[in-house]
């Protein structure tokens, strides 16, 4: 169980990291994409964000500005622009010069991009049930709670 040269609470965030760690490998595409496709194919993509892209344009008819969106997801733009000309270059999402203010660009997510969205949730969630299946109902629902009462504390520290 808790490794007694190391004091629980250090136990528990080595848990979590490799719970993490487990999880990130679980559902991440091949290191290797297909041969001949420069970004992965359309059976997955890499790069930090991409799945919170997905989240946030699903929800976003109109699309976004790429400086909004950069900021929404916490990155750089340059790190933003590097991601979305993978996913543009897969038919994930398209960019197009803003109607309003001719220097932003609006993000969009495509048809392929949904579908892809769709299949990278559904295989999320068979990952995580397989990690969890050993909890039952009641210790999913308090491992929750536990980590919000984790979440919540740092968020209330942070503001301060």
């Amino acid at each position: 169980m808790c490794d007694k040269q190391r004091p629980p609470e250090l136990e528990i965030v080595h848990k979590l990291r490799h719970i993490d760690a487990m999880m990130r490998r679980k559902n991440s595409p091949p290191c290797h994409p297909p041969e001949g496709h420069p970004h992965g194919g359309k059976d997955g993509f890499s790069g930090f964000g991409a799945g919170k892209l997905f989240e946030i344009l699903t929800k976003e008819e109109r699309g976004l500005i790429q400086t909004r969106l950069a900021s929404m997801l916490n990155i750089r733009p340059q790190s933003l622009s590097e991601l979305l000309t993978r996913l543009e270059g897969d038919g994930f999402i398209t960019r197009e010069q803003s109607e309003e203010d001719k220097r932003q660009i609006v993000v969009r997510i495509t048809d392929a991009g949904r579908e892809h969205h769709t299949r990278m949730r559904a295989k999320h969630l068979e990952n995580a049930r397989s990690l969890l299946s050993p909890l039952t109902d009641e210790e999913k629902t308090t491992f929750i709670r536990l980590l919000d009462k984790i979440l919540e504390a740092d968020t209330n520290q942070t503001k301060e």
